[in-house]
C-alpha cells in the first residue's frame, strides 16, 4: 500500500506525458492478431499537424485499437468519461448525438465539436453515431482547434482512423450475442493485389431488442436494425506517394423514443400511443493523397457525404392523441482540404499552409399532425402543418501554422497559427396548413447570412527530455450563426455567431523508465454570445438564442501505471465548472451564475488490463479487463431545476484465445446503476429517459489469417 501511494504521489510531481500507448494490432504476414496489453512507445502523426502527436502543445487523448477492444467500445457515445471532460449523452436515437467538451457543445443544429473520419469531415450531428466496427484508433484534441479545422471545432476535435489496406491482411469474422436479444455479425477481409495495391472489404448486420417496454401496448421500445459495409483501396506506387479510396454505406431502422414522465424526482414508465421511429441512410466516399518530398509534403482530402433520414415522433409522449410530428432530411456535402507542410526533419523551423472548403445542400421537411389538439382549436382532427426548409451553404478557408524549435534555448518551441474562414448560408422557408384536401399557404421567407472570422493561436512549449514537456496555449474559438427551424416571431428566424478565448497550460511526461505515464492540463474559457437552446413560446419546438456571456474553467488529468509488461492501470479525470456569467432570459428573469446544462462537473474513469500467456494448455492467451466510468453532477436545463448526481457504471471483459479462435465474455453496467440519461420539457410536461440497464454478452471471433499461420507451423504473437 505504501508503495502504491508513493507511485501516485510521484506521478503528480512528474512532468507528466502520454506518449506510451499500446501497440496496434495488425493483420500482417509477420504478425498475427493477438491481444497484447504490453506497453510500447508509438509515435502518431495527426493528419492536420506538422509534428508528432505527442509533441503537440495541447490536451490530447489517444485511444488505440487495444483499448477500444478491452473497453468494449462499439459506438462513439461509449467514449464518455473514457476521455476526460468529454460527454455524449446516450438518449433518443442516432439523430440525437450532441458532443460536449469542456462545457462547449450543442444539442441543436451544427455541433460545436468536430468529427473527422480518416480526414473526412462529418458536419451534421445526425451522422455522428456511425458504425465503428473497423476503427483502428481515435484521438481527441480538447480546446479550440479552429486554426487548423475551422467550423465546428470550438470545443475540440474527434479524429477517427479506420483500418487501412496494406497495414492489415487476413479475414476476420465476429458474432455477438447479448442481453435483450442484441446480436450482430461482422465480416472483414483485407488483401493485396500486389505489394503496392491493397484492398479491404467489410460488412456488418446488427440488431437490438430494446431496453424498455411501452406500457401502452406492452411492446419493447428502441428495437433497432442496422446494416453497413465498406470498400477500401490503397495504392503506394513508390516511397513517396500514398493514395487511398474509400466508400461506406450504412442503414439504420430504429424504434424509439423511451421518454417517460418525470414526476417528483422520479422517472415513470414509458407510456404513449403513437409509434415513434428514426430511419437513416448514410453514405460516404473519399480520397486521400499524401506525397512525401524532399522540400515539402503534400496532403489532400476530397470527400462526399450523403444522408437521408426520417423521424416520426409522438410529441406529447402520452396516451393522449394530440400531436404527431414527422421530419425528413436530405444532405449532400462535398468538401476538400489541401495542405503543404515542411518535410519530416530535424530542421529548426517547420510549417504548413492549407486551403479548405465545402458545399452543403440540406433540405428539411417537417409535418405536425394536429389530432385531438386541433379539435380544441375548432379545427378538424386531420389538420396538418407542413414546413419546408431549403438551406444551402458554402465556405472557404485558408490557414497557416509555423513552429520554431530551440527558440532562445534548446527545447523551447513557439507555435503560431492563423486561419481565415468565410461562410455563406441561405434558408428558403414555407409553411402550409392542410385541412382535408385543401392546402393554404400560411407564411414564407428567404434569408441570407454571411460570416467571416480570423482565428489566431499561439503556443509556447518546453521539452525537458525523457518525453517530458510543458506548454502554454492561447487560442480563439469561433462558431458561425445559423437559422432556427422552430420559431414564433420573425426575430427568432436566426441566431448570431459565438466566440471564445481559451487559455491553457499543461504538462506531459513519462517517469521511472515508463512505469508511470501521466498528463495534466488546466484551462479557462471566456465565452461570448453563447448559442443557447430555448423552448419557443408555443411549446412546439426549440430555438437557439445568443446568451450574453459565459465561462468555463477546469482540468484534465491522466495517469497510467505499468508495473508489468502485461499489467496496466489507467485513470482519467476531468473537471469542468461552466456557468452563465450574463444571461437574461426575459425582463426580470436571468440565469446569471447558473451552470450550463449537459455539462458534467466531473468525468472519471479507472481501468485495468491483465494479460496472461500460456504454453501447451487449453489457452494461448487470456486478457481480463475492467473499468469504472462515471460522470456528474449534470444539470439538464438552464434554470438548473433538474439534476443528475454523479453516477458510475462498472464494465468488464474476459478474452480467451486459442489458435485462430477468440471468445470474449463481457458485461456493461454490471451493477445495474440507475441514472437519468436525458431530461427535457415539452408541451408543459416534464420528460426523461432512464440510462441503459445491465447488459451481458459473448463475442465469438475467428481470425482466418491466424489459421493459415498455424497450418504453416507458426505460433501466435
Amino acid at each position: 500500500m505504501n508503495r502504491i501511494f508513493l507511485l501516485l504521489c510521484t506521478a503528480m510531481f512528474c512532468n507528466v506525458a502520454t506518449a506510451a500507448v499500446e501497440p496496434d494490432e495488425l493483420y500482417t504476414e509477420k504478425d498475427s492478431v493477438s491481444m497484447s496489453v504490453g506497453i510500447e512507445q508509438v509515435t502518431v502523426r495527426s493528419f492536420k499537424q506538422n509534428r508528432m502527436l505527442d509533441d503537440v502543445p495541447a490536451s490530447i487523448s489517444y485511444v488505440p485499437i487495444s483499448e477500444i477492444t478491452h473497453r468494449n467500445i462499439t459506438n462513439i457515445k461509449n467514449f464518455t468519461s473514457v476521455v476526460p471532460n468529454l460527454f455524449m449523452p446516450d438518449f433518443g436515437s442516432r439523430l440525437t448525438s450532441p458532443v460536449f467538451i469542456r462545457g462547449i457543445g450543442s444539442k441543436l443544429n451544427s455541433p460545436s465539436v468536430g468529427l473527422y473520419v480518416d480526414g473526412m469531415p462529418f458536419y451534421d450531428k445526425a451522422t455522428f453515431d456511425f458504425d465503428m466496427s473497423e476503427v483502428q484508433s481515435v484521438e481527441v484534441l480538447r480546446g479550440p482547434q479552429g486554426t487548423l479545422y475551422g467550423r465546428n471545432s470550438m470545443g475540440g476535435i474527434i479524429n477517427v482512423y479506420t483500418k487501412q489496406p496494406l497495414d492489415y491482411k487476413g479475414t476476420r469474422t465476429k458474432r455477438t450475442v447479448g442481453s435483450y436479444k442484441d446480436m450482430s455479425y461482422n465480416l472483414s477481409h483485407y488483401g493485396r493485389f500486389s505489394d503496392k495495391i491493397g484492398y479491404g472489404i467489410s460488412g456488418k448486420y446488427g440488431h437490438k431488442g430494446g431496453y424498455f417496454i411501452n406500457q401502452y401496448n406492452g411492446k419493447r421500445i428502441g428495437i433497432e436494425d442496422t446494416g453497413s459495409g465498406s470498400l477500401k483501396l490503397r495504392f503506394r506506387p513508390d516511397d513517396k506517394w500514398d493514395i487511398s479510396l474509400v466508400g461506406t454505406y450504412e442503414y439504420t431502422d430504429q424504434g424509439g423514443y423511451p421518454y417517460a414522465p418525470y414526476v417528483d424526482g422520479h422517472i415513470g414508465e414509458v407510456n404513449y400511443n403513437s409509434y415513434s421511429y428514426y430511419k437513416r441512410s448514410l453514405a460516404n466516399a473519399g480520397m486521400t493523397l499524401h506525397r512525401s518530398g524532399r522540400k515539402a509534403d503534400f496532403f489532400g482530402v476530397l470527400s462526399y457525404q450523403y444522408f437521408k433520414d426520417e423521424q416520426g415522433l409522438d410529441q406529447d409522449f402520452s396516451p393522449a392523441n394530440d400531436y404527431y410530428a414527422t421530419q425528413k432530411q436530405k444532405q449532400n456535402l462535398a468538401s476538400f482540404d489541401f495542405q503543404i507542410k515542411s518535410p519530416e526533419s530535424d530542421r529548426r523551423y517547420s510549417w504548413l499552409v492549407g486551403v479548405a472548403g465545402f458545399v452543403q445542400l440540406l433540405d428539411k421537411n417537417v409535418g405536425v399532425e394536429m389530432r385531438d389538439a386541433a379539435l380544441a382549436q375548432g379545427l378538424p382532427s386531420y389538420a396538418t402543418q407542413a414546413m419546408t426548409y431549403d438551406t444551402p451553404s458554402y465556405g472557404i478557408a485558408a490557414y497557416h501554422q509555423s513552429t520554431i524549435d530551440n527558440l532562445f534555448t534548446d527545447g523551447l518551441s513557439l507555435v503560431l497559427g492563423v486561419r481565415y474562414d468565410f461562410e455563406h448560408s441561405k434558408m428558403d422557408y414555407a409553411m402550409d396548413m392542410s385541412i382535408g384536401n385543401h392546402t393554404t399557404p400560411v407564411s414564407s421567407f428567404s434569408h441570407k447570412l454571411s460570416f467571416s472570422q480570423f482565428m489566431p493561436k499561439v503556443s509556447l512549449q518546453y521539452e525537458m527530455g525523457n518525453n517530458s514537456l510543458v506548454y502554454a496555449t492561447v487560442a480563439e474559438g469561433y462558431k458561425p450563426g445559423g437559422f432556427n427551424v422552430s420559431f414564433d416571431t420573425e426575430d427568432e428566424h436566426s441566431y448570431g455567431p459565438e466566440h471564445s478565448l481559451n487559455y491553457e497550460v499543461g504538462t506531459r511526461a513519462t517517469c521511472l523508465d515508463g512505469l508511470l505515464t501521466s498528463s495534466l492540463a488546466l484551462f479557462y474559457i471566456d465565452w461570448k454570445n453563447q448559442q443557447i437552446q430555448q423552448t419557443i413560446a408555443s411549446g412546439l419546438g426549440t430555438k437557439l438564442v445568443n446568451a450574453g456571456r459565459s465561462y468555463s474553467w477546469g482540468a484534465e488529468a491522466s495517469l497510467g501505471i505499468h508495473p508489468l509488461r502485461n499489467l496496466n492501470f489507467k485513470f482519467d479525470w476531468g473537471l469542468t465548472q461552466a456557468k452563465f456569467k450574463r444571461y437574461e432570459v426575459s425582463e426580470g428573469l436571468d440565469y446569471n451564475g447558473n451552470r450550463i446544462p449537459f455539462v458534467p462537473q466531473h468525468t472519471f474513469s479507472a481501468a485495468a488490463d491483465w494479460g496472461m500467456t500460456f504454453n501447451k494448455l487449453l489457452l494461448d492467451r487470456m486478457v481480463i479487463s475492467a473499468q469504472y466510468n462515471g460522470a456528474g453532477a449534470i444539470y439538464w436545463d438552464d434554470k438548473n431545476s433538474v439534476r443528475q448526481p454523479f453516477y458510475g457504471t462498472l464494465d468488464a471483459r474476459v478474452s480467451l484465445q486459442k489458435w485462430f479462435i477468440q471468445i470474449d465474455v463481457w458485461g456493461r453496467n454490471m451493477t445495474n446503476t440507475s441514472y437519468m440519461a436525458y431530461y427535457f420539457e415539452a408541451l408543459g410536461r416534464q420528460l426523461a429517459q432512464k440510462g441503459t440497464p445491465a447488459c451481458f454478452g459473448v463475442d465469438i471471433i475467428f481470425n482466418f489469417n491466424q489459421l493459415k499461420r498455424n497450418k504453416r507451423g507458426g505460433d501466435a504473437a
